[in-house]
């Protein structure tokens, strides 16, 4: 009995998992997530825990999001970095750095490169 119980137990679980791995999704589904785990401010693991996605899975969609966009790592456009008292260094997620006029160039570029 508990030999049935234990390969009733395997083959719900194979199921499952098969369930789990087959599900699509449209593009307009995936934009939808993309954006909610924007707009969400969770990290990447927590957000694809909550919504029962693999974080390989969303990590995937972001790669081909920025990709799609063009914004790769490969150069950052800066515009009008200088005010009247230094630097401002926007990066593309919003966040936003006042430096000091005399900061270092190679400070600079570590912040860049962040």
């Amino acid at each position: 009995m508990l030999t049935l119980h234990l390969v009733n137990l395997a083959w719900e679980w194979q199921l499952a998992r098969k369930n789990f791995m087959s599900t699509t999704y449209t593009s307009q589904q995936v934009k939808e997530i993309v954006a909610g785990w924007h707009d969400s401010g969770m990290t990447q693991v927590d957000f694809a825990k909550s919504n029962n996605i693999s974080i390989h899975t969303l990590r995937y969609w972001l790669y081909k999001r920025q990709k799609k966009a063009g914004n790769g790592n490969a150069f950052i456009e800066l515009k009008n970095v200088f005010n009247g008292s230094g630097i401002l260094l926007r990066y593309t997620n919003g966040v936003e750095l006042q430096l000091p006029a005399g900061i270092s160039l190679q400070m600079l570029k570590a912040l860049i490169n962040l």
